[in-house]
């Protein structure tokens, strides 16, 4: 288990004079897990530091003789409590394969989910959520549609996630700190 901050904000940066010759700068990879480190290491450096960064913030498992990273979304006090949007996945040395995955607290599990986000409305398909306690999740390939749907909500000054049942639905907002942790992989996509 990888055990990063939980966001850049929560680095400790220690003041102290350099010696002649020691480096002023860390790259930013000596920050992540060295599984990670190796795992990335043949990608471009622009896909390397975006994929570093966002497994730094995600809740990462990272397995070396398989060369297979596996993530979850962060482990947020507030993810604990209540419904929320999140990415989970694998990411090998050549490829990377994303899934939003969908969590709803305290209610029926959802038939689909709907994101609204100015003029944008995007519906998923049926989903099959799985129930644990008063707990569904459902998880749904992140495709180029689902993508350009996400990126209006991340985009939007108010988007809601809206979870639809027979028995009706609910709305929750998507708020700064889920959209920071989506951002972290929504541009992935190719």
């Amino acid at each position: 288990m990888l055990n990063a901050p939980l966001s850049r904000d929560e680095v400790i940066v220690f003041e102290r004079r350099f010696a002649r010759g020691e480096p002023l700068a860390e790259a930013r990879s000596d920050f992540w897990d060295p599984c990670v480190r190796e795992l990335l290491a043949s990608r471009p450096r622009g896909q390397r530091d975006e994929l570093g960064d966002a497994l730094s913030l995600a809740t990462t498992t990272c397995d070396r003789s398989a060369q297979r990273a596996t993530f979850s979304p962060p482990q947020r006090r507030a993810y604990a409590a209540e419904s929320y949007l999140g990415f989970a996945g694998e990411i090998t040395p050549t490829s990377v394969r994303l899934e939003l995955v969908i969590v709803r607290r305290g209610g029926p599990p959802p038939d689909r989910i709907t994101l609204l986000a100015g003029a944008t409305r995007w519906t998923s398909g049926k989903l099959d959520a799985s129930v644990e306690g008063d707990t569904a999740t459902a998880r749904i390939p992140y495709t180029r549609s689902v993508a350009r749907a996400l990126h209006a909500a991340l985009e939007a000054r108010d988007a809601i996630l809206r979870f639809e049942s027979e028995t009706g639905g609910d709305d929750i907002v998507i708020g700064e700190d889920m959209k920071s942790d989506l951002r972290a992989f929504a541009d992935l996509v190719n």
